[in-house]
């Protein structure tokens, strides 16, 4: 007998917080993460939806 699978949470970010976490990478210039991160949260996707996208 397997666990029970566990439910997961969903997540809502502030807009306020987003831009902290985008003022961040734009200091430490990780601007991959930066349009991770801002794709992310556009799009409403999950991360494992937009890992294949390429440019």
């Amino acid at each position: 007998m397997s666990p029970p699978k566990q439910k997961r949470k969903n997540r809502i970010i502030p807009k306020e917080d987003l831009l902290k976490m985008l003022k961040y990478c734009e200091d430490k210039g990780d601007m991959d993460f930066y349009y991770y991160i801002l794709t992310l949260y556009t799009t409403g996707s999950r991360p494992n939806e937009i890992i294949k996208l390429t440019y």
